[in-house]
């Protein structure tokens, strides 16, 4: 053990970079997202994340936050920018993972549904063993507005 951090408000995920010298950490009570300098182990900045985030999938320049069950957003923060966005999910997110640079994927509750983005298109999965539904994003990925698919 190198150093433990003290003085989170109920910390709700952690994620490392793909370099592996800064550590992402979710607040869940303050509603931030923490960025720990693993080299100088010190946190060098906080930025508002949105509230109550509890799920993080960190990418190369991208890191995207989803909130708790109850809430149907994720919030995207690009790193070293103060670019903070929210959009919709079509439903409570589930589950965040990062696959690749240019992948992220959620699975939205209610719908029984899994939303895949990559470059500029989201393809949603029903889980019926069907073909997914494809919805091309104008400008890419900075321009997603998700909603519900009927």
């Amino acid at each position: 053990m190198i150093r433990v951090f003290h003085g989170f408000s109920n910390p709700a995920d952690v994620e490392l970079s793909q370099s592996g010298h800064v550590a992402y950490v979710l607040e869940k009570g303050r509603g931030t997202l923490d960025v720990i300098n693993l080299d100088r182990l010190l946190v060098v900045r906080r930025v508002r994340a949105g509230a109550r985030p509890n799920r993080l999938a960190v990418g190369d320049n991208l890191i995207w936050i989803a909130h708790e069950s109850n809430a149907s957003s994720l919030t995207r923060i690009q790193i070293g920018r103060p670019d903070v966005r929210t959009f919709a999910a079509g439903g409570p997110v589930r589950e965040l993972v990062r696959k690749d640079v240019r992948q992220v994927v959620w699975s939205v509750g209610f719908l029984g549904a899994v939303a895949v983005v990559q470059r500029e298109r989201i393809t949603l999965y029903q889980g019926d063993g069907g073909r997914g539904r494809s919805f091309r994003i104008a400008g890419g990925i900075a321009a997603v507005a998700f909603t519900a698919v009927p």
